[in-house]
Order: structure tokens, then sequence, then C-alpha cells
């Protein structure tokens, strides 16, 4: 019989007795699975409605309706956009078959028919910039010197149209100064022609009838080739 002592430890067992130190368990390594993000709704904003004016819409529950205090029928079914806002979501003005108008949030609408009318807004898409024109250095001096020359002649016209309304202001002021002094001649003549002997009288309404066709002649004058 060994007198040797036997001792027993718990745990870790020391190397210098010979016995194995035993290992940890290991841990499994677990698969982690390629794991899909919830697809994110689109946040409404002023400008992406997803329905246009025209369009054909239905309420997307079966089991919901719209009703209308206008009149006691639930609508649910053909609802033709005919006004849409923004108020922090997207909601849609409906017409039904007879006239009524319905308010119809997008998130409760599904679309029937897309409008097919020529003044139906685009579906929110931005517009394709212009591109740009490029040109030769020699198309741009020809385009320069074109434009150049139309406002040459631009302005031509407009010296020769100045001139014109003066000497027509200048015709103006001479016609109203020769009408003024045929009516001072007409009344002149008559006040000569009182306490006058009868062939004095005839004289003086002879040279009048004269003076006054002398100055509607004059007066014609003014008024052509271009009438006022």
């Amino acid at each position: 019989m060994s007198n040797s002592t036997y001792i027993e430890m718990e745990g870790d067992v020391r190397e210098d007795i010979g016995v194995r130190q035993p290992s940890a368990p290991k841990k499994e390594k677990r698969r982690v699975e390629d794991v899909q993000p919830e697809p994110q709704e689109e946040k409404a904003t002023p400008d992406n409605f997803k329905y246009n004016i025209g369009d054909i819409l239905k309420v997307n529950d079966p089991d919901t309706n719209l009703l209308s205090p206008c009149a006691d029928k639930e609508y649910h079914d053909n609802l033709r956009v005919i006004f849409r806002f923004y108020d922090g979501n997207h909601v849609y003005i409906v017409e039904a078959d007879d006239g009524i108008a319905l308010i119809l949030p997008e998130y409760q609408a599904e679309l029937v028919e897309r409008s097919t009318a020529s003044n139906t807004p685009p579906d929110n898409k931005p517009e394709p910039e212009p591109q740009a024109k490029t040109v030769t250095q020699d198309e741009y001096f020809e385009e320069v010197s074109t434009l150049n020359g139309k406002i040459r002649e631009l302005k031509q016209m407009l010296q020769a149209e100045q001139q014109k309304n003066s000497k027509q202001k200048e015709d103006i002021v001479e016609f109203l100064r020769k009408s003024e002094a045929c009516l001072d001649a007409v009344s002149a003549m008559l006040e000569c022609s009182g306490g006058a002997t009868h062939r004095m009288r005839d004289f003086y309404a002879e040279a009048m009838r004269k003076f006054i066709g002398n100055a509607k002649t004059l007066l014609r004058s003014y008024a052509e080739p271009e009438p006022f």
C-alpha cells in the first residue's frame, strides 16, 4: 500500500502531478444569417404624390367604405381624383359617379386606372435638365454680329419714330394756332360789318366765305396723309 496522499482539486489540476488540466468547453459558433432590413416606408413630402389628378382609385380595404354627409350612401370604387393636397400626409379629393366629392387619404387608396389626359400632372419625377448647347468660336461671333445688327436696326427705327412723333406734335401746335387765327378773323369781319350798307355787308360776306374756304383747305392739309 502506498503512503502517498491523494489530493483532489476542483477545477484546474496542477501539471506537476501528471494530471492533464481539463479544457474549457468550446463555444459553438453560431451562423449569423443575412437579415434583410425591413423596407422603409417613403416619407410623404409635398411633391411626391403617388396618384395624379384624373386617376381612378378605390378604397384598398374591401371592408371599408367612404361616407358622405351629403348622401346616405357608401362609396368604395370608381373614385376619380379631382384635387390633392398635403397636410403632413397625402390626401385626395375624389369624385364618385353621382358627383359627390369625398376625402380619401393615400394610405387608404389603391389605383384602378391611370389617367391618360394630356393635362394630367407628371408622376412627380424631376424634369430632365436641358442639355447645354455648345457652339464654336466662329458661331459665337456670328451670333453676336447678328444680334448687334438687329440692335442697330431697332435703334434706327426708334429714332425715326421719335422724329415722326416730334413732327406730328409740331403740326398739331401749328394747326391749333391757325384754327384760332381763323376764328379771330371771322369774328373781326362780323364786328366790322355792323352799321354798313347793303353793298358793304355783301362784300364782307363774300370775303368771309372765301376766307373760310381757304382756311378749311389749309387745315385739311395737316390731316394728310395721316388723319389725327
